[in-house]
């Protein structure tokens, strides 16, 4: 993580062990999924100001197959069903939801 950090941001932004220290004493899935969902994740949407790309970026969640071991899961906009057939001039996007059961899963955390 500390590594796509410094490339897609700046090295001075990496994230300290210090975030991890509750481990040594409870090395559970439960305190590693506080530890992200409750610190990790908002400082790097901070960081990257909610560019949910970037942070599936350093999460690695743009290379994991199954959406359930990704932090940020992609939902394409559907513009028909959010404004029927008037026309809203956007282009194809996509929105970005935190998947709460990742922080829960161990396999999300080894494909980072």
């Amino acid at each position: 993580m500390n590594r796509r950090i410094a490339v897609l941001y700046d090295r001075e932004h990496t994230i300290g062990h210090a975030y991890f220290m509750p481990l040594k004493k409870n090395p559970t899935i439960e305190v590693l999924a506080g530890i992200f969902a409750d610190s990790i994740l908002p400082l790097l949407q901070e960081y990257f100001y909610e560019d949910y790309e970037k942070i599936r970026l350093v999460l690695g969640d743009n290379r994991k197959t199954d959406a359930e071991e990704q932090f940020i899961t992609v939902k394409p906009n559907d513009y028909g069903e959010l404004f029927g057939d008037t026309e809203v001039g956007l282009d194809d996007g996509c929105s970005y939801e935190v998947n709460d059961s990742a922080f829960s899963n161990i396999e999300a955390y080894r494909s980072i």
